[in-house]
């Protein structure tokens, strides 16, 4: 995969905190649903990070 398309890839992860208070936690949900990951910013600084369920299953299946 080019860098261009890593570096979109990873642009578009990000999920400012203000979209939860603007009521969009579902289209959010869906969003990690259908990407694996988002990292949620405030004031441009990483938050959190949202997994989907199956990423999070890999993840502990990688750790164990």
């Amino acid at each position: 995969m080019p860098a261009v398309l890593k570096a979109k890839t990873v642009l578009n992860s990000f999920v400012p905190i203000s979209r939860f208070n603007k009521g969009e936690t579902s289209k959010i949900i869906g969003e990690v649903q259908n990407e694996g990951i988002k990292f949620v910013v405030r004031n441009n600084n990483p938050e959190c990070v949202m997994l989907s369920l199956d990423s999070y299953k890999r993840l502990l299946d990688e750790i164990e």
